[in-house]
Order: structure tokens, then C-alpha cells, then sequence
């Protein structure tokens, strides 16, 4: 059996994995035009910073590939016939496949502002982001970065690592609007300014200015000007699936899987950032899930379903973890949804960046926020699996609790409060 994958990120190479845990027989290829190796994104920005070299962010030592005969290309497909199970790679090479995983990932979201085609404008998704940046840092005072989320914040603790001068642009009145309350929004934002950042709340990118091809800087639809020679764009990311525009794949916002993540075409799955799941309902979290675990659970569920076994992909409890700054932020089950009945137990430690959220519904726990603060992963999942009650959780609340002796004085004053 051939089987085929596009993208080595963690969901293509999980399902390699897993396929030859299943068959010891199978033909393994793995496709990217990005790398030769798997590496972990979410450790870039200790790259760029000096905590790591890029070799560091494998997974995998190189041998294992060699090892469990998975077969890596170098090559960016531009095109499938799904009837003949033929796929054109930008080489010229033609590879055929009996089994195809998708899993070509996600590529950073851009508006059509003008500029933002000058030497000066970035991203910072993948290994090329990366390089780019390197290339920029060195000449540049001063940056904007434009998005209120998870790698927005990212980008700017990266350029001000480099002494970067950095305006920091949030588009509505919230930071981080789907994962964080006003509270704790105030409090996050509270900090990054207190890292020397100008943020500014409520307005957004308008125009790119640039002389020679460099932008020079950047103006905001209220009219702010602010002078700068990169202009970091985090404004999200979406599927990457232009290149099966023209084939009979169903698709939406991703490629449309069944709870086996199999597509509309025989013999084809699809699994991470670009897979949309058909069955989940339209809220966050669902659909489509970029986030690194969940990649990684679709991966091993494709990978045993392509090699025959019967896995149904079941995610379970919802789960997150950044870093703002130097705040660790951990979300678990339902919060920010607004679903009817909702209720919200918040408190934050005085004089600290360290805050508790309870979300519950009819008295049982739905979900937790914790800012500064950690708790036992399988603990808080369970709790919300067992529907206990708010007051259970809060009697039981330093069995999840993951932090040192001396913070338990936080931990009796949320329980109190």
C-alpha cells in the first residue's frame, strides 16, 4: 500500500507514525516545500531570540525517518487528480498514491492593505517568517505589529527583545477577545505595557507607507502616523488550501472531514490547521482547529484509519497554553462562548498578574481561565467530564492546583473571595 502525505508538520508526521506502527509493509511518503525535517513552530520564537538553534526545534533526531522508512521530498504540490491518484509537484515530479493524507497546514492571514507588499512587511508562521525577520531586525528602530492575539503578542516580545521600538495596534477594545474576559484582557494589556510597549487599543492598520521599497511607516484608520521600518502582521491564520481550488474536494473554510477525517474523494484524508470538521457545531472552540495537540490527535486518528483501523476522532476537552509575556496563560473546557446560562466566577490576586476564572452553567464547572497561576491539566479536565459542581470545585480547588508551597496563599485567597 502507497501511501502519500502532504505536509510534515506534526499532524502529517504523527499519521507517518502511526501508519507504520499499523503495517510494517506500507510505502511511507511525506511531501513539504518547507523543510527537509519536522520541526515544532511553536519554538521559533526561542530561535530568533538565542535560546535555541533550529536543529533544536526536531522532534525527531534525523535517523528516525531513515529508521521507520518514511520517505521525505523536498516539493510544493500544485495540483491532485483525485481519479487517477496522480499529484503535480512544482518540480515537475509526478507521485501517485493508493492512500492521501492533507495535511498541508495553515498560512498566515493578510488584508489588502496598501503597502503591504514593501520590503519591511512580515509574518511570523514558519521557518521563511523566521528568516525574514533576522534579515529585518538589525536595520530596524522601530515596528508595529498589527493583531490583538496569541502570535501578535509573540512578535512584539521578539522585536522588543532585539531593543525594537514596538506600537502595538488591537483592533477592538479587548485583548485576545476570544479567550479572555475584560478582566483579564486589562490585566495582560496592563503588563505588555508595562514591558515599555505604546498599545493601542480600538483602532487598526489603514495604509503602508514606504520610500525605495522599505516601509517608512504605517497609518491607522483613526489617522494615527507611526514611523517604522517593519510592520509585523498577526492578524491570524487560514487554511492552506488554494492549491485544490479547481478539484472536486469538498471544502469550506478547510478541507470537510467525517469524524474518521475522511473527505468527499475516496482514499483521501485530511487532518490539522487545514482540516474543517464537518459535524462540530459553528462556535469556538470547533471546525477548524489550529492548535498544536489537536493536530497532533488528528494525525495519529488518520494515520490508523488509513492503515485500517476503525478510530473515530474524539478531541475531549477543550485545552490552550501561551505565554503573554511572562504571564503562562491555560484554558480548559468553555469560556468566552456566551451560551445561555453562563456564569463567571473571576478573582485576581492583588498587586499581581495572577487571576482565576470559573466558568459553570447551572452550578457545574464548563470551564476555567487561569492567568499566572497553573493547574493540574487531567485534574480540571476531569472535573468538567464529571460535571461537578462549582462549590465541589472550589472545596477540592488545591487538588488541580500545580504551583509552589509559598503561592498557596493565593490559593486560600481564591477560594475565599
Amino acid at each position: 500500500m502507497k501511501h502519500l502525505i502532504i505536509g510534515n508538520g506534526v499532524a502529517g508526521i504523527t499519521a507517518a507514525r502511526h501508519i507504520r506502527m499499523q503495517d510494517e509493509r506500507a510505502e511511507i511518503s511525506v511531501v513539504s516545500d518547507e523543510s527537509d525535517f519536522f520541526y515544532s513552530r511553536t519554538a521559533l520564537m526561542y530561535v530568533f531570540m538565542g535560546d535555541l538553534n533550529t536543529k533544536d526545534t526536531e522532534p525527531y533526531e534525523r535517523w528516525f525517518y531513515k529508521k521507520n522508512r518514511i520517505q521525505c521530498i523536498r516539493d510544493r504540490i500544485e495540483s491532485i487528480d483525485f481519479g487517477s491518484k496522480i499529484l503535480r509537484g512544482q518540480s515537475g515530479a509526478r507521485y501517485g498514491y493508493d492512500q492521501l493524507l492533507i495535511a498541508a497546514g495553515s498560512k498566515p492571514r493578510m488584508a489588502e492593505w496598501p503597502g503591504k507588499e514593501l520590503n519591511g512587511v512580515c509574518c511570523f508562521y514558519g521557518l521563511e517568517d523566521l528568516e525574514e525577520l533576522r534579515r529585518l531586525t538589525p536595520r530596524a528602530e522601530a515596528a508595529v505589529v498589527v493583531g490583538g492575539g496569541l502570535i501578535g503578542v509573540e512578535m512584539v516580545e521578539m522585536l522588543l527583545h532585539k531593543g525594537i521600538r514596538v506600537h502595538y495596534l488591537v483592533r477592538g477594545d479587548r485583548f485576545f477577545p476570544a479567550g479572555l474576559s475584560a478582566e483579564e484582557s486589562d490585566m495582560v494589556v496592563e503588563h505588555i505595557r508595562s514591558q515599555g510597549v505604546e498599545v493601542i487599543m480600538n483602532d487598526e492598520l489603514s495604509i503602508i507607507e514606504g520610500r525605495e521599497e522599505k516601509v517608512t511607516r504605517v497609518i491607522s484608520q483613526k489617522g494615527l502616523a507611526i514611523p517604522c521600518q517593519i510592520a509585523g502582521i498577526a492578524i491570524g491564520v487560514t487554511p492552506n488550501i488554494a492549491f485544490l481550488a479547481d478539484t472536486d474536494l469538498a471544502t469550506q473554510r478547510g478541507i470537510l472531514v467525517d469524524k474518521y477525517l475522511a473527505t468527499n474523494q475516496p482514499g483521501v484524508w485530511a487532518a490539522g490547521d487545514c482540516a474543517e470538521l464537518s459535524w462540530m457545531p459553528e462556535k469556538r472552540p470547533g471546525r477548524v482547529e489550529q492548535i498544536w495537540y489537536t493536530a497532533k490527535m488528528q494525525g495519529r486518528v488518520a494515520g490508523r484509519t488509513m492503515a485500517g483501523c476503525d478510530d473515530e476522532y474524539l478531541r475531549g476537552i477543550w485545552y490552550n497554553s501561551a505565554k503573554f509575556f511572562d504571564i503562562d496563560y491555560h484554558t480548559f473546557g468553555k469560556v468566552n462562548l456566551g451560551e445561555p446560562g453562563e456564569k463567571n466566577a473571576y478573582f485576581r490576586v492583588k498587586d499581581a498578574n495572577r487571576s482565576l476564572r470559573l466558568v459553570h452553567r447551572n452550578g457545574k464547572i464548563i470551564g476555567f481561565n487561569a492567568l499566572g497561576m497553573r493547574f493540574r491539566d487531567a485534574v480540571c479536565r476531569r472535573w468538567i467530564e464529571e460535571e461537578r459542581s462549582i462549590q465541589y470545585v472550589l472545596d477540592h480547588l488545591e487538588e488541580g492546583w500545580f504551583e509552589p508551597e509559598f503561592a498557596r496563599s493565593d490559593l486560600r485567597e481564591v477560594v475565599h473571595a
